[in-house]
């Protein structure tokens, strides 16, 4: 625990503390107080009195999140492809199991490893995984950056065969998922950017608009309760974005990839002997309907169709504030939504890189054909996730690929 505010260090307040002064000592302006106060809010009861003993976390600067990153990178500029690599406050740890899983979808990945462990042999060890310990960390496959977070849960093991400890890491976005909204609970007239900069990056993270993102919002409320990550998950929706997350913890609004695929796959060997997925037509609906109010108070609806769901199923979503062009986006995202869901495939692979050398990615394309899976002539995907996997049998990824999300041309793969 410093004993001096720290940016990326927790610190325990002390008599006479103030955000202000902490602000000064961590960052060298005491008017960035605001950057501890919204990083700590189940901690800080009032931003006008701390209270002694409370544990907050000193959250880094943009700048020095990059930088940090950038000399990491650097560092394993040398590291041989098709090693992984954990790196837990500075400290290097070869692994030798391994699964990761990261996604363009969601603002969080994650990953696990498995090291051994001799209980108290290594007292530094001890204290980066103890619980509530929080420890950075970051993770390489080869020399190339994956993800960066922190520490969340681990499973100590005890048997015949030795001592383990199971780790379990997110993106320190975690906690934009985990932590419920701030006040203010209204905001009028505010773009994307706007609610972006004034919510996420006061608590230290970076944020990167990849795309445009429509006009400001007419009135947008906010439910006490409703998480971080959750409320800009639902405006992203309504604009038509995907809002995910770098490998250096930024969040990013984007658009899902297009364009030229950076593989071709098929069906067949080197392909597990066993592997399966599921498609379930209840997830799709003939009409998909997008209700709320505009900010003066006027109803607004938005109808779009699926002609091939010949059945009469319908489904309306509450909206909340929209606009007319917003409700028409939201409207069709929601059909590309259960188009998504139904037809997520996994598709696996021999190794964690794809026939052209590189790392294979979420938010790219690759063509695919599987007489397993229906797809008999090679289609276009949108590779959602990608989980690598690395153990006994060596390494190996699985892609969960659905179609393209082509708001206005959605193409499934046998039509």
């Amino acid at each position: 625990m410093a004993s001096f505010p720290t940016q990326g260090q927790p610190y325990t307040v002390l008599p006479g503390d103030t955000l202000t002064k902490l602000a000064a000592r961590a960052y060298g302006d005491e008017m960035q107080w605001s950057r501890i106060h919204r990083a700590n809010l189940q901690t800080i009861a009032s931003p006008d009195k701390l209270q002694v003993g409370a544990v907050l976390m000193i959250p880094l600067e943009e700048a020095k999140l990059e930088a940090k990153a950038a000399g990491a990178v650097n560092r394993f500029a040398t590291r041989a492809k098709g090693t992984a690599t954990l790196v837990l406050a500075g400290r290097e740890f070869p692994v030798t199991t391994l699964r990761a899983l990261c996604s363009a979808e969601t603002m969080c990945d994650s990953w696990v490893v498995d090291l051994p462990r001799i209980p108290g042999a290594d007292p530094d060890f001890e204290r980066l995984i103890r619980p509530k310990s929080f420890s950075p960390s970051e993770l390489y496959l080869g020399p190339e950056l994956i993800a960066s977070g922190k520490i969340y849960s681990r499973e100590p093991y005890k048997g015949k065969d030795g001592s383990r400890v199971t780790l379990e890491f997110f993106t320190a976005t975690a906690d934009l998922m985990d932590s419920t909204m701030p006040p203010p609970y209204e905001y009028a007239n505010s773009t994307l950017e706007q609610l972006a900069a004034s919510i996420i990056k006061p608590l230290g993270y970076g944020v990167r608009f990849e795309c445009e993102t429509g006009g400001p919002f007419d009135k947008v409320t906010i439910e006490r309760t409703e998480k971080i990550g959750a409320f800009f998950a639902r405006l992203a929706t309504q604009r038509g974005v995907l809002v995910t997350k770098d490998n250096l913890g930024n969040v990013v609004f984007t658009r899902p990839a297009s364009g030229a695929a950076v593989a071709d796959l098929e069906e067949g060997t080197p392909f597990p002997e066993e592997w399966k997925a599921k498609f379930d037509d209840r997830q799709f609906y003939s009409s998909y309907r997008v209700v709320g109010q505009s900010g003066d108070g006027k109803d607004i609806s938005s109808v779009v169709t699926d002609a091939s769901v010949p059945a009469s199923r319908q489904i309306t979503y509450a909206q909340g504030e929209v606009t007319a062009g917003n409700a028409s986006d939201s409207a069709k995202w929601r059909r590309a939504s259960a188009l998504r869901d139904a037809l997520a495939m996994p598709f696996p692979v021999a190794d964690w890189y794809n026939p052209k050398g590189n790392l294979w990615r979420a938010n790219s394309i690759v063509n695919a054909k599987s007489d397993t899976l229906f797809i008999p002539k090679p289609f276009a995907f949108w590779v959602r996730s990608v989980e690598y996997v690395l153990d006994g049998g060596g390494r190996r990824a699985t892609l969960s690929i659905i179609p393209p999300l082509d708001l206005d041309n959605l193409k499934e793969p046998w039509a």
